[in-house]
């Protein structure tokens, strides 16, 4: 039996080249390219940087009942930046919030103390948003990172105890609202104190000090703008 190169005369009647594989590589080449592009075009079209403000509502919470605490109000502003998924609705977002927290104590002899604290706070979100391009819902939770501008050198002296307020806190936010007209998202977030915002640095009742941690729960209502 004689067998033919592909190229000889005799051979190119009968030789059949791989033509299905070959276009299905290139196929598939160019899908995954086109794809790549998208995907690229797609991310860098859904970043957004803006504006964040607001108002917030704080009450800490005690473990010890020898405290009380009431509702007081204060506000945050900075930039936001916002970056949407490929994937319908999915998105992240993060701000750097210059945040004045006010936070009124009483302790158990009446003795009500009101601290303003200047800090910064890092909320990064999660968030799912649906709707059309002018309006939606959209529903957001993740961590949130604060720093205490006055350090740890701010305390509270009361009749039994002295709080010494710590310079970094960590805690959690759940929240939703609406966007509307394109570049504008109102949104109410609850946010919730993980770590203490301070601690018992001394106490009458020695027992006692480690329970009186102080956390704060807040309130906040905030407007973004964003420029894009």
């Amino acid at each position: 039996m004689l067998i033919y190169p592909k190229h000889h005369i005799f051979a190119r009647k009968y030789y059949k080249p791989d033509k299905p594989i070959g276009i299905m590589r290139r196929t598939i080449s160019i899908i995954i390219t086109v794809f790549a592009l998208m995907i690229s075009q797609t991310a860098s079209s859904q970043i957004r940087f803006g504006i964040k403000g607001g108002l917030n509502m704080t009450k800490a919470s005690f473990k010890s009942s020898d405290f009380t605490s009431d509702n007081t109000a204060g506000f945050f502003i900075g930039p936001t930046l916002e970056v949407k998924f490929p994937v319908v609705g999915l998105g992240v977002d993060a701000s750097l919030l210059y945040d004045n927290l006010k936070m009124k104590t009483i302790d158990a002899n009446g003795i009500t103390d009101t601290r303003t604290f200047n800090g910064v706070d890092l909320p990064i979100n999660a968030s799912w948003t649906f709707g059309t391009k002018f309006f939606g819902v959209y529903v957001a939770t993740g961590p949130q990172f604060s720093w205490n501008l006055e350090g740890q050198n701010s305390k509270t002296v009361f009749s039994t105890s002295t709080y010494k307020f710590k310079s970094s806190v960590f805690s959690w936010n759940v929240g939703g609202g609406f966007y509307f007209a394109k570049h504008f998202r109102l949104a109410y977030t609850y946010n919730i104190g993980v770590g203490p915002t301070a601690n018992v640095e001394s106490s009458k009742v020695q027992d006692a000090i480690k329970e009186n941690n102080i956390k704060n729960n807040t309130h906040q209502f905030h407007l973004t703008y964003f420029f894009k």
